[in-house]
């Protein structure tokens, strides 16, 4: 199984696919999130993220927030707040589905064994259910069967990843086949579900890494000796242990 630091780097390297496809686009939006959150302590209801516009084409959006998504991925009812705020004058059904896209990140980061069917429920896309079980072919749903209403490339990389959750290039590919931002969308899933190793994919750029280890640092509290190349929870400072729920936090303070 995959470390949750793994699993952080694999969905990361999704997000910065995406960036590729439409760098003019995704550019100052990534920015703005990532020094917002990293910039953040405390509440997360007191996060200093500020009004985002919804992007052209929409679905940067998704990728763009992907780094609060796992910074508060144990805080459910606090992120959908959060993300409430944020898409609160954005046109429907983005407000929407950017609420089902969290649901479905925070099932998968969390590990243990994937329910397909849970997923696609989670991420508010019962359809997809139905094409599970009637055995849908992804020609006949990209064909027939897509609302072109809402996110079309969402739908395509959540059912692809839905389909077969443990065949990362099958996943792939598939969406691929649909478009390079529902395979980039579909990298995000899967990074999430397999961790960074399995993807097919050359290893990410040294600025997508090194966000990735900020990221972790910021949402664990965790002290990592620049030697190290597996992050290991060492010692934190006193008060910079992110509090856990269900959980005790032990601090050890010199006497």
């Amino acid at each position: 199984m995959p470390t949750l630091f793994s699993r952080f780097r694999g969905s990361l390297r999704g997000r910065a696919q995406l960036a590729t496809v439409f760098p003019d686009a995704i550019a100052p939006l990534y920015r703005q999130v990532e020094q917002a959150v990293l910039s953040h302590t405390g509440a997360l209801e007191r996060l200093e993220l500020g009004a985002i516009a919804l992007p052209d084409p929409p679905e940067v959006v998704l990728a763009a927030l992907l780094p609060l998504i796992l910074y508060s991925h144990e805080l459910p009812i606090a992120q959908q707040t959060a993300l409430s705020t944020l898409s609160q004058h954005w046109p429907q059904p983005w407000p929407k589905l950017l609420q089902g896209w969290s649901a479905a990140l925070r099932l998968i980061v969390s590990g243990g064994v994937l329910d397909a069917q849970q997923l696609a429920q989670a991420a508010d896309q019962p359809q997809i259910v139905d094409w599970l079980t009637q055995g849908y072919s992804l020609g006949d749903i990209i064909t027939s069967q897509l609302d072109r209403s809402g996110s079309p490339d969402l739908t395509v990389a959540l059912y692809c990843f839905c389909a077969t959750p443990e065949a990362p290039n099958l996943i792939l590919n598939r969406a691929a086949q649909y478009s390079p931002t529902a395979a980039a969308l579909a990298l995000i899933l899967t990074g999430a579900h397999h961790g960074e190793s399995p993807l097919p994919l050359p290893p990410g750029s040294p600025a997508d890494c090194t966000f990735a280890t900020q990221l972790w640092n910021h949402w664990s509290g965790a002290y990592l000796p620049p030697a190290h190349a597996s992050p290991m929870t060492q010692i934190g400072a006193a008060h910079t242990l992110q509090p856990r729920p269900r959980r005790t936090l032990i601090s050890l303070v010199g006497q």
